[in-house]
């Protein structure tokens, strides 16, 4: 999972030489023609990891969508869900418990080229279960995250783009972990 961080991470630095010398891609064969600077909608699919901080280590799925105003400015949301069943401690549960992690959060980002980079704002919903002899025992718990965000787009073919986001959300909860995510994205731009 490290390497895999490690590997998004340096994806993402990567990308800042373009977006820093402002490159754009035109799409060749678009019906249309026009580049992915013309389209201002986004829809797209992230798989990825998170490291609560702790040292437990999660497959994270999420769905990202939004928009752009002007060539600079967007706004967005996206959301990931993970599910861990512990041999060790999560949250500060017992072994063997059943953890779901759900992140729903808007974005605010500066794109610059194939660089964007934000703030993000949202909810963290944490549900468990354990099963200690014949008693089901469940609870969860909602707290409010917020964090910087960056990631690079890079254009592929026609309206998709591929890249990495890196999400560093820090929990307003007492006693809980801050956690970085990060994720591989396919993104479809209209």
């Amino acid at each position: 999972m490290e390497k895999f961080l490690i590997g998004t991470l340096l994806l993402l630095m990567s990308g800042t030489a373009q977006a820093a010398n402002g490159e754009t891609t035109t799409y060749e064969g678009d019906v249309d023609d026009r580049s992915r600077n013309d389209r201002t909608f986004y829809l797209g699919g992230l798989v990825g990891g998170s490291d609560l901080g702790s040292g437990n280590s999660d497959t994270n799925y999420g769905l990202t969508l939004g928009g752009k105003w002007g060539d600079v400015v967007g706004l967005g949301f996206y959301g990931t869900y993970a599910r861990t069943t512990g041999t060790a401690d999560n949250f500060g549960l017992p072994t063997g418990t059943n953890v779901r992690a759900f992140r729903l959060l808007g974005e605010f980002n500066v794109f610059l080229a194939w660089l964007h980079v934000g703030v993000d704002i949202g909810a963290a919903i944490n549900t468990w279960a354990q099963v200690p002899g014949d008693v089901n025992a469940s609870t969860s718990e909602t707290q409010m995250i917020v964090g910087p965000q960056a990631g690079i787009d890079i254009p592929i073919a026609g309206p998709l783009s591929i890249g990495a986001e890196a999400h560093y959300l820090v929990s307003t909860a007492e006693f809980e972990d801050n956690e970085l995510q990060a994720m591989a994205a396919l993104k479809l731009w209209l």
